[in-house]
């Protein structure tokens, strides 16, 4: 069975109350690094990346590092807020986590379900860079959770899955730390 290294961005520039796609700061480049050499004990795998630039940079060490570009995959980047003004966009996200995913808007439900088929349509040992809320759907699907907030994964931290293409199992959770949704 293919496994799956489900890895959350490095530390974002901005926060969802001030920048859509934010990039790294210098403690996010640092992590990215430090993930890559963490990674580079596997052999080289396909790299998949949400197309939001915290992801994408994120993936670079270690695209750099096995000589792969990496798959851009729109179905692992964040929710789709319902409002592009930034404050309510982190409001909603607040509300968002402190429910289940029976209780949210149908684009919301399908969202998780795009991020979950993408999921367990890798046919092969996979690296993907994703977003906190994208690796809570996995960690839900896999722990047959309906809550939208199961763990708080910490930047850059792999959870790694494995999938028969039918569901996902947690082989091992990542690291989590506390997120500040500002």
């Amino acid at each position: 069975m293919p496994r799956i290294f489900m890895i959350r961005h490095g530390h974002a520039s901005a926060g969802w109350d001030a920048d859509p796609d934010p990039d790294l700061d210098a403690i996010g480049r640092q992590q990215a690094a430090d993930v890559a050499q963490k990674l580079s004990k596997q052999p080289a795998m396909q790299i998949v990346s949400s197309p939001m630039l915290r992801c994408l940079e994120t993936a670079r060490p270690l695209a750099n590092m096995w000589s792969k570009s990496p798959i851009i995959e729109p179905r692992v980047s964040e929710i789709i807020a319902p409002t592009t003004d930034l404050k309510e966009r982190t409001e909603w996200l607040r509300n968002l986590m402190q429910g289940t995913w029976t209780q949210t808007s149908t684009e919301s439900q399908n969202w998780r379900k795009s991020v979950i088929e993408a999921l367990l349509q890798c046919t092969e040992d996979t690296v993907v860079f994703s977003h906190f809320v994208a690796i809570n759907a996995a960690l839900g699907s896999a722990s047959k959770n309906d809550q939208v907030l199961i763990s708080q994964p910490g930047y850059c931290s792999v959870n790694i899955f494995s999938t028969d293409g039918n569901s996902l199992k947690l082989i091992k959770q990542g690291e989590s730390a506390e997120t500040i949704i500002r």
